[in-house]
């Protein structure tokens, strides 16, 4: 009978203890995440997706085309697809489960994957025009396509006038909207271009920062064009204006 009832008592502070160690531990709490994009994104440039988090715990990425998988050591707290195709727009969701096992947080966000834009103004093709004289404003007759550079020559045995755009890296741009750099040597980023025109005896009238310049296929080709960009002046005051459309032949 003491057996017994010494059982019984056991059995009893065995169900108190495991129902106070349940009941006091905190239930999950699903909040909701804040994830920034680069959306819209033109096509062939990475998609970025970006979460507050450290990468601490267990992050499931599922896209438009399926589970988001990482490389080895990838922090997987934030997604970046290097080559986009117009198969990647659409929704990701993302849901983070900590380290102790709880779903803590969910939310999803909408990529949109564009074709490059063209530029805003209409210029014939191989040609620029500018507000002032004998600067910027051509018809350019030979071409020098190669790699990240691209020159347009009004004259086919000389350099005089010509215009010069240089890309990061070593190889043609792809398709999209640059920036441009008047570090005409030196590009820190993939979207950036410098643009330069070389005149007689030594000036160099470069494009100003920060303004667009629009890069296309045309038919397989390569195509540049700017409107209304603003270049240096070594030679006077006017602000120089200047657009164009440059077709690789």
């Amino acid at each position: 009978m003491k057996n017994l009832y010494f059982s019984l008592l056991l059995s009893s502070l065995v169900f108190s203890s495991c129902k106070k160690i349940l009941s006091d531990k905190e239930p999950c709490e699903l909040k909701q995440i804040v994830l920034t994009t680069n959306s819209p994104v033109i096509v062939g440039w990475p998609i970025k997706i970006l979460t507050p988090l450290s990468s601490v715990g267990k992050f499931n990425w599922v896209g438009p085309n399926g589970n988001i998988t990482f490389p080895q050591n990838y922090e997987q707290n934030n997604v970046e697809i290097l080559n986009s195709s117009f198969s990647d727009s659409g929704t990701y969701k993302l849901e983070y489960t900590t380290p102790e096992g709880c779903l803590t947080y969910r939310n999803f966000v909408d990529i949109k994957i564009i074709p490059a834009p063209l530029p805003t103004c209409q210029v014939p093709n191989n040609t620029s025009t500018s507000n002032i004289v004998n600067v910027g404003s051509d018809t350019y007759t030979n071409f020098s396509f190669t790699n990240n550079v691209i020159s347009a020559y009004p004259y086919t045995s000389s350099s005089e006038n010509a215009m010069t755009f240089r890309f990061r890296g070593s190889l043609s741009p792809k398709p999209g909207v640059y920036k441009t750099t008047q570090n005409i040597y030196s590009i820190a980023n993939d979207n950036q271009v410098s643009c330069n025109i070389n005149k007689f005896p030594a000036y160099n009238f470069t494009a100003l920062d920060g303004q667009d310049v629009y890069v296309n296929k045309i038919n397989g080709k390569l195509q540049l064009a700017f409107c209304n960009v603003q270049f240096s002046n070594p030679i006077g005051s006017t602000v120089i204006k200047i657009s164009t459309k440059i077709t690789q032949p």
